[in-house]
């Protein structure tokens, strides 16, 4: 993936998550990397699931430039990860 898809699709889903329907599709997954990629490429329609090395330079992104979105999430979701970068990757 080019880095302007990896902005458009941490963009895009970030926003999806506001979603209650998708947020709790993604709390279900957090310990199942390819059912996080495989929401991500349903959600947003793409042709192909995220691989590792695109979720890798999606959550970078995300912490570099989507913390304002990531606050207007953490206000609507009560159980929202506290840090950006965490909806691009599993939770332990």
């Amino acid at each position: 993936m080019a880095t302007v898809q990896h902005a458009a699709i941490a963009a895009g889903f970030l926003h999806a998550l506001r979603d209650p329907e998708t947020f709790a599709k993604w709390q279900a997954c957090q310990d199942d990397p390819e059912a996080m990629r495989a929401l991500i490429q349903t959600t947003l329609g793409l042709a192909q699931p995220p691989s590792d090395p695109d979720m890798k330079e999606m959550r970078e992104y995300a912490e570099a430039n989507l913390q304002e979105e990531h606050a207007k999430l953490t206000s609507e979701q009560v159980n929202a990860p506290h840090v950006v970068g965490l909806v691009y990757t599993t939770q332990s």
